[in-house]
């Protein structure tokens, strides 16, 4: 039978598919983790090299652009799920009050390298070119 969308997702056998979700406290405490060698690898450079700015380091404009990147970052991650298969309607966006976090959320299986694709596109489109 024919797929009803030119984007539909690959069929997943049942004995296929497995979840490996981890929890937002879990996700929290890796970005915790992983935030500091970030910083360490693109804002001491620019310390040593350029130093810090003698302004104010947080001005409203940087906050405005902060709050768009994010939900870019979201964005993003719903054109990887559409790109590996999914319809629109099966991708959520959303905010996890919880635990404080924005989500982009593809409601039907996908394979794990669309997956994954998905889950790096907005550090690929968002992180590489500034650094």
């Amino acid at each position: 039978m024919p797929p009803s969308s030119a984007h539909s997702p690959p069929q997943v056998d049942a004995s296929e598919a497995q979840s490996v979700a981890m929890s937002m406290a879990r996700a929290q405490i890796a970005v915790l983790l992983l935030i500091f060698p970030v910083v360490a690898i693109t804002v001491v450079p620019h310390w040593y090299l350029w130093a810090l700015p003698e302004t104010d380091l947080f001005p409203a404009s940087l906050w405005g652009a902060f709050f768009a990147s994010v939900v870019v970052h979201e964005a993003i991650h719903g054109l990887g799920f559409y790109w590996g298969g999914a319809d629109w309607s099966e991708i959520e966006f959303g905010f996890n009050w919880s635990g404080f976090a924005p989500y982009a959320h593809c409601s039907v299986p996908l394979r794990a390298t669309p997956y994954r694709m998905a889950g790096a596109l907005p550090g690929l489109v968002l992180g590489v070119p500034p650094l």
